[in-house]
Order: structure tokens, then C-alpha cells, then sequence
């Protein structure tokens, strides 16, 4: 995993780096803004993590979308900040309430709520680095990528990519739709299912346009197999 920060608050920067340190994760402070658009456009990092003090936040967002649509982004502000609906979309916001001094709501930010974000994060990005053979497909978790006959045909999403390791991590056994969804979107609620059903068809589909010999299938009650066809 690859995070890039752009923070104003030194306090905010110095837990962040500690705690990727802690997390084995490789971080870049990119606060000068040549080093952050340098990074987005050579694709370098699939985590990023703003304040709303940057004065090219919103021109960021939409150059990492742009260019890097896969990237995972969080932006951390206030309540009382509410002008913000121009970050709509794959975008996750962290806040906390600035009733109280500086010093502590940084602290309460740093060592609560960004924590909790890092863990999960973590979590659905942390990928085996080993490549998941099935049929004549080829899927690398770390780049979320698949293959056939080693020719790269289509990068996933975060979610469509965490959908497919758990299916081919799981080749030819049933797994039960709560498991995926707590596993990828980590809760199990009718929007999540709505959009689990959502990729699944991306993927039938994906599988048929390219010849890949294998198949999602439904058990009814059971949940989905992937299998052979």
C-alpha cells in the first residue's frame, strides 16, 4: 500500500507517519504541491489523504480521478465545514467536533478517528502478493489487474477487485454473500448487497466478452461459487 498525504497541521503529519510506520505502510508528505501532482500523474500511490486547509484540494480530486480513478481518498474536516459537495463520490470524509482547543482536537483526530480510517483502509487494501491463477485467467491482487495468457486485459476497482479475490481465494467452494460483503464493503446492509449484485454482473460480463472459462454462479440461499463452466 502506497499513501501520499497533503497536510497543513505538523501534529496531524507526525501521527500519520507514525502510524504507517507501525502499519508497514509506505508513506509520501507530498505538501508542496509539485511533489503531490508529480505523484498523481506517474500513478505512484492508491491512498490519498487531504485536509480541506489545501488551497488546490479541489483540483487534486479531480486530477486523481482523472488519472488515477482507482485511488482510494480521504479528506478529513470539521463539522462545521459544509461546503464540500464538490468531493462527491468515491471519496470517504473523517471528522470531528472542534469544540475544544486546538491540541486536543488534533489529538482526538489523530489517535481516534484517523487510526480507525487507517485500520480500515488497511484492510481492504492489503493485498496477497501472490498472482490468483483460475482457467485461463490470471488475477494480481496488489495491482488489481487480470490476465489472459500473460496480456493484461482490465484493471478493477477497489471493490470489484475484492469481490473476485475472495471468490478465487475460494475457487469452486460456496461463499456466503454476508462473508463478501463484511469483507469488502465491511457491513452487511440492502445498499451494499444492491451493489455486490452490481459487480457480480460486471464480472459475468467481464468473463464472457474475454473468454474467460470460468463462471459466477448463484446457489440460491447459499451464496456464490466461482467455478468452472
Amino acid at each position: 500500500m502506497k499513501l501520499t498525504i497533503n497536510l497543513q497541521n505538523s501534529d496531524l503529519i507526525n501521527s500519520f507517519t507514525q502510524q504507517a510506520k507501525e502499519l508497514k505502510i509506505n508513506l509520501t508528505n507530498a505538501k508542496a504541491e509539485t511533489v503531490l501532482f508529480s505523484i498523481i500523474e506517474q500513478n505512484s500511490s492508491n491512498y490519498f489523504i487531504f485536509d480541506t486547509e489545501s488551497s488546490y484540494l479541489s483540483k487534486a480530486i479531480s486530477y486523481i480521478k482523472r488519472l488515477n480513478p482507482y485511488a482510494l481518498i480521504c479528506i478529513l474536516y470539521n463539522k462545521e465545514e459544509t461546503n464540500l459537495s464538490l468531493l462527491k463520490g468515491d471519496v470517504y470524509f473523517y471528522h470531528a467536533d472542534k469544540n475544544v482547543d486546538m491540541f486536543a482536537y488534533n489529538t482526538l483526530l489523530s489517535f481516534q478517528n484517523l487510526h480507525k480510517s487507517f485500520s480500515l483502509v488497511h484492510k481492504l487494501t492489503q493485498k496477497s502478493e501472490e498472482p490468483l491463477k483460475f482457467g485461463n485467467a490470471v488475477y494480481n491482487p496488489a495491482r488489481r489487474v487480470i490476465s489472459i495468457n500473460n496480456k493484461e486485459i482490465t484493471q478493477l476497482s477497489v471493490k470489484q477487485g475484492g469481490v473476485l479475490e475472495v471468490l478465487v481465494q475460494n475457487l469452486d467452494n460456496v461463499v456466503r454473500k454476508e462473508i463478501i460483503l463484511e469483507k469488502v464493503w465491511h457491513k452487511n446492509d440492502y445498499f451494499a448487497s444492491r451493489s455486490l449484485d452490481v459487480y457480480v454482473t460486471f464480472l459475468r460480463k467481464l468473463f464472457d466478452s474475454n473468454g474467460i472459462k470460468y463462471q459466477i454462479k448463484n446457489i440460491t440461499g447459499k451464496g456464490l461459487v466461482l467455478e468452472k463452466k
